[in-house]
């Protein structure tokens, strides 16, 4: 299957909409009563964070910056 630049971009799209989505239904144990620790909420919030931010990291490199060549 021959993947497309487009298609990879739109993929990455996707996953950081993930990454939001993923970290807002960590925050709502917040804003919600349960009985729910609020360390591990705390936690898994900043862990969705974490992950949103070194996939957003490596989608720049990979698809945004300008590839150096080296002169031999």
């Amino acid at each position: 299957m021959l993947v497309t630049r487009s298609a990879t971009k739109r993929g990455g799209r996707y996953t950081r909409v993930q990454f939001v989505i993923v970290f807002l239904h960590s925050s709502q144990l917040l804003l919600f009563e349960c009985n729910y620790p609020k360390g591990i909420v705390a936690l898994l919030g900043v862990n969705a964070l974490y992950f949103l931010y070194l996939f957003g990291t490596f989608y720049r490199r990979t698809y945004f910056q300008r590839s150096c060549k080296k002169d031999d």
